[in-house]
C-alpha cells in the first residue's frame, strides 16, 4: 500500500514539475515576443 503511495505521489510531483516547467518557457515565449517587437520599434525608430 505504501509504495503504491509513493508511486502516485512521485507521478503527481512530477506532473506539477512539468506544468511549471511548460509554464515557465510559455511565459519566456510571451515575453520575448513582447521584447522582439519592443526591438523592431528600437530599429524602426534608428532608421527614422
Amino acid at each position: 500500500m505504501r509504495e503504491c503511495h509513493t508511486k502516485l505521489l512521485g507521478m503527481a510531483l512530477t506532473q506539477i514539475e512539468k506544468n511549471r516547467l511548460s509554464g515557465i518557457s510559455t511565459f519566456l515565449k510571451k515575453s520575448n515576443k513582447k521584447h522582439f517587437r519592443q526591438l523592431q520599434i528600437a530599429k524602426q525608430g534608428l532608421f527614422i
